[in-house]
């Protein structure tokens, strides 16, 4: 017999290997093709999986962002000035840049009735420094609490509201004696025993507003379950005279807040 030139053996013998080496390789393919499907239906549900978590993760930044971005880091905060009320002026401009007469009359500023929300574990340690600093510069400051104290100057005892799920009632409570006092003050801002409040700038920025009007500010955030804005309460927000009014004669005394709303614990939630 011959020898096989390429592998050096009998060409029978070497025409036998190159057979076996065809049929190992057409198993190996036929392999492959079988487990190839396996692999895409696997790849193909881990690129959905993944597409569905990217989505998801989309949808809760874009709905929660304000609170993400509260997380980060920030600078330290600018510097922050009175501004001085000028008793004298006889005018205040608009927003469209335009004088109008002063609505508010010889003082020339709006006055300010503040309720501060506290509690009697927080007399000492909060409410009699916010008694003696900022709270000096309200027209009138009072101190929702549920036991009265001769540590604070003028306090409002309110009844049957002393824990922190019932703040709604002692806010409630501290407007309802707001609007018999209407004709003292033009707006009212409720806030709590650890803010500080610059009097002066939040006169400053009403001073366009008028205070018949059913108006409301403040900081703007979103409920976590439903989205809604409301106006934090930690921070304080404000109400016009005209929106006082409005609350207490519809909202609380006709019970449209108890009749159309589903309110809970959360007192700024339901004020919204």
């Amino acid at each position: 017999m011959k020898k096989c030139e390429d592998c050096g053996v009998e060409e029978m013998d070497c025409r036998d290997k190159r057979e076996a080496t065809h049929t190992r390789g057409i198993l190996a393919l036929s392999r492959i093709f079988r487990r190839r499907p396996r692999h895409s239906i696997l790849l193909l549900l881990v690129s959905c999986l993944i597409i569905i978590l990217i989505h998801q993760l989309f949808l809760v930044i874009c709905t929660y962002q304000e609170y993400l971005l509260a997380l980060l880091p920030e600078g330290p905060l600018p510097a922050q000035h009175r501004q001085e009320n000028r008793s004298n002026s006889s005018s205040v401009r608009s927003q469209d840049g335009r004088k109008s007469g002063n609505q508010y009359g010889k003082a020339g500023f709006p006055r300010i009735l503040c309720l501060i929300t506290t509690s009697p574990g927080h007399h000492q340690e909060r409410a009699i420094h916010v008694a003696a600093t900022w709270a000096t510069h309200c027209t009138r400051a009072i101190f929702l609490t549920s036991s009265p104290d001769p540590v604070l100057p003028h306090t409002l005892v309110t009844s049957g509201a002393a824990s922190y799920d019932q703040l709604w009632d002692k806010v409630t409570q501290g407007f309802e004696w707001a609007y018999k006092q209407r004709q003292e003050f033009d707006f009212v801002i409720k806030t709590d025993d650890d803010t500080f409040l610059l009097v002066e700038n939040l006169q400053a920025a009403l001073l366009h507003l008028h205070p018949d009007q059913p108006l409301a500010t403040g900081l703007h955030l979103r409920t976590w379950d439903t989205g809604s804005t409301y106006l934090n309460g930690g921070a304080g927000y404000t109400l016009s005279r005209g929106a006082v009014r409005r609350l207490v004669e519809e909202g609380l005394r006709d019970e449209q807040c108890f009749k159309n709303l589903q309110l809970g614990t959360n007192e700024d939630v339901n004020m919204a």
